[in-house]
């Protein structure tokens, strides 16, 4: 399959070539809030690693992705896309990308919005954000489809978290109903509520940065880790499509 550029511009990179989106929404330094937001505009940093997860994962996969691109700079154009006004979606690149990469393929769909946590000092979770499907999707044919989605994911991380090193003295695992769940619960979009009004299967994982490094320098990790998504993919998404 030819990889199909839709956008290379030194603040973002977009690929659309498969149906699994792998986004970093902060894998640069982006403005948060402001006076339109009617409170304190401050500055989000950027999540190590998460970029260059987010476009691994999608070339092991020949899926699609959007991050920022190395040289992007803080600016006065770029908003958090993961702290979006709503109605006001369209001036982020990455809502764009996702609208994009959804016209471009058929389905089954499946996006993944990656994000880095710092380490905390009483555990050692990965935090599975699915709430926005259960917001949004409210008839019981779709609440069992999230369900599903979730079980499997949350099954299968935690048997591959169990295969690396404790941090401190924690187990690695995974937290399907973390406080870092995509919902802002407020006139706000993040990247998961947006596909998920778009009726697209869609989660956040928040990656403790102890975490991505390994998922960075150890292969064997990164390659299970990534099987539970495709896994997913495979067994839950693509065979329940048809009936969403």
């Amino acid at each position: 399959m030819v990889e199909k550029k839709a956008s290379v511009s030194p603040q973002y990179l977009l690929s659309i070539n498969g149906p699994l989106l792998f986004t970093a929404p902060h894998s640069g330094r982006v403005y948060r809030g402001g006076e339109e937001y009617k409170e304190k505009r401050r500055i989000h940093l950027r999540e190590k690693y998460t970029a260059v997860l987010a476009m691994r994962f999608a070339r092991e996969v020949s899926g699609s992705y959007c991050v920022w691109s190395h040289t992007h700079k803080l600016n006065e154009t770029d908003q958090d896309p993961n702290y979006l006004l709503a109605g006001r979606e369209q001036i982020s690149p990455f809502h764009l990308a996702l609208h994009a990469w959804a016209g471009c393929h058929a389905g089954p769909l499946f996006h993944v919005d990656i994000h880095g946590k710092m380490d905390r000092k009483d555990n050692y979770e990965l935090d599975l954000g699915v709430i926005c499907m259960y917001h949004h999707w409210t008839e019981p044919a779709d609440m069992r489809f999230a369900m599903a989605i979730t079980e499997r994911l949350t099954e299968g991380f935690n048997k591959v978290l169990a295969t690396i090193p404790k941090y401190k003295e924690y187990k690695a695992i995974c937290n399907n109903d973390p406080v870092l769940h995509g919902l802002w619960g407020r006139d706000l979009r993040t990247m998961t509520e947006q596909a998920a009004e778009l009726r697209i299967p869609t989660i956040q994982l928040e990656i403790p940065l102890k975490m991505r490094a390994h998922l960075f320098g150890n292969e064997a990790f990164s390659k299970a880790f990534l099987a539970v998504i495709t896994d997913t993919y495979k067994e839950v998404i693509s065979p329940m499509w048809a009936t969403k």
